[in-house]
């Protein structure tokens, strides 16, 4: 009796084992997420929105894959709702990953409002989907944030009038100065600030809450230690109102002494 007690044990153990297996097998497509940008090492979503503006540079789409066999084909359809417009895009890939596809402004704007995008593969004989949607915001031409400049200092910190403009920095530079004007702001108007290196397509955001008429300074600056990356990058600020948005952007380089 105790042979076959241990018997069963042993059965039970085996079959919960390659239950576990199986189960770890099944493949998966999920976590549709639509970003601002991507981790460049592991390609998990940073700055996840649903929300954009027309200037903004590019959009991601990632989704997650789990035991997608060798060359499986994933495969990814951006529709804009306003018309039907729809544009596809291929990949080829297996295993275990987040996976990002990329739709980029193919003129000086996106068209504003609402889109979908799905990505599908067949698997095992399986359809697996997963979606995401978001909208893209009108912007209008600025009139209440205006001349954008980037510079090496400000004159004072209550003024914030710029001192050393220039669009070419080095990498010792310690701090760089992005100055627009603000005119009549509203109450309470969160003024966006996104920083992007254009190279990698890593950004950094900052936002602050202000109102009225005045210069507003955001600055840049490398970590303790660091310098500032060589390359090329975009700074842009925006404001919505009224359902509106506006926007300025400067662009700039880091250069090697």
């Amino acid at each position: 009796m105790k042979k076959l007690y241990t018997i069963c044990i042993i059965f039970l153990i085996t079959f919960t084992m390659n239950s576990c297996a199986f189960t770890q097998k099944n493949p998966s497509l999920g976590d549709a997420t639509i970003a601002k940008s991507i981790d460049k090492n592991t390609s998990r979503p940073k700055e996840i929105s649903s929300h954009f503006v027309q200037s903004d540079p590019e959009i991601y789409f990632i989704v997650k894959t789990t035991n997608f066999p060798k060359d499986t084909k994933l495969k990814a359809v951006w529709k804009y709702l306003g018309d039907g417009t729809e544009v596809a895009a291929e990949i080829i890939c297996s295993g275990t990953n987040y996976e990002v596809f990329t739709m980029k402004r193919s003129g000086n704007q996106f068209p504003s409002g609402n889109y979908e995008v799905t990505a599908s593969a067949t698997v095992n004989g399986k359809q697996l989907s997963a979606k995401a949607d978001f909208e893209i915001t009108a912007e209008v031409k600025p009139v209440h944030i205006l001349n954008p400049v980037t510079s090496k200092s400000v004159d004072s910190q209550d003024k914030l009038n710029p001192v050393n403009i220039t669009s070419e920095f080095k990498q010792s530079d310690n701090i760089i100065y992005f100055i627009i004007q603000s005119k009549d702001l509203p109450k309470n108007t969160k003024v966006t600030c996104i920083w992007y290196y254009k190279d990698t397509g890593d950004n950094l955001s900052h936002i602050i809450t202000t109102e009225g008429t005045r210069n507003i300074a955001f600055t840049l600056k490398p970590d303790a230690g660091q310098k500032l990356l060589e390359g090329k990058y975009a700074v842009t600020a925006s404001v919505t109102i009224n359902n509106q948005t506006e926007s300025v952007s400067k662009e700039f380089s880091v250069i090697n002494e």
